[in-house]
């Protein structure tokens, strides 16, 4: 369905406030126009423009966090339930589909730097950054869905040139995972769901290692610089 210049409702779509949109704004059902501005809203609060290139910071129910934390990492594991991570150990989860963020505490407070985080079911999930204040990288833990979050393994860190930063992590299932970072060769894995993490003893020619992604518990893809 689409709202047309006069602003008829066509097909289910919904025209928002009665106002004339852009010509041939394409809503899908269920969906409506948003207030003139030409693009579409859901029942979860995510919009988007009508050709989807630009999108738009609708959401009213974020907490206050500390203004210096920037975001890093955000990732759902399911329409409703999803988790962000930033600076100076910042945590949030959504569990309607991003409408309201509350805020989740981790035993290290404001020093850590955090990355990325993933989920492989509604509870078990992994957060990993680094500790500005000692140089060590940081593998957080839950399986609460986030009620509480633990230190699940610690990479450390030599100072200066020694400074460990884990950039991201990855599971293919609950048991096997990967972490990576800087510097050159820091590949951690998992076959026991985090209770040991052993260096993969990988040879990586890259300074730093920024992502990874894992399709089964056999092959994973890294990248970097």
């Amino acid at each position: 369905g689409h709202c047309d210049t006069s602003c008829q409702a066509l097909v289910g779509a919904q025209c928002g406030n009665g106002v004339i949109d852009r010509p041939n704004e394409v809503c899908a059902i269920g969906e409506t126009t948003y207030l003139n501005q030409g693009f579409c809203q859901n029942a979860r609060g995510q919009s988007y423009d009508e050709i989807g290139a630009r999108f738009i910071d609708v959401i009213s129910g974020l907490p206050a966090i500390d203004s210096r934390a920037a975001m890093r990492d955000i990732f759902f594991f399911s329409d409703t339930i999803g988790g962000i991570v930033g600076g100076y150990g910042t945590i949030l989860k959504t569990t309607d589909g991003g409408l309201n963020w509350q805020t989740q505490t981790q035993p290290l407070g404001t020093n850590l730097e955090l990355s990325a985080i993933k989920f492989v079911n509604a509870q078990l999930g992994w957060a990993v950054g680094d500790d500005f204040s000692t140089t060590n990288g940081v593998i957080l833990n839950t399986t609460d869905g986030g009620a509480s979050w633990l230190v699940q393994h610690t990479v450390v860190g030599g100072g200066g040139a020694g400074t460990i930063r884990l950039k991201d992590v990855v599971f293919a299932n609950a048991q096997v995972g990967w972490v990576v970072g800087y510097p050159a060769g820091t590949v951690l894995h998992t076959t026991d769901g985090g209770a040991r993490w052993i260096n993969s003893g990988a040879t990586v020619n890259f300074d730093t290692l920024n992502s990874a992604y894992a399709p089964s518990d056999q092959r994973v893809w890294l990248v970097g610089k």
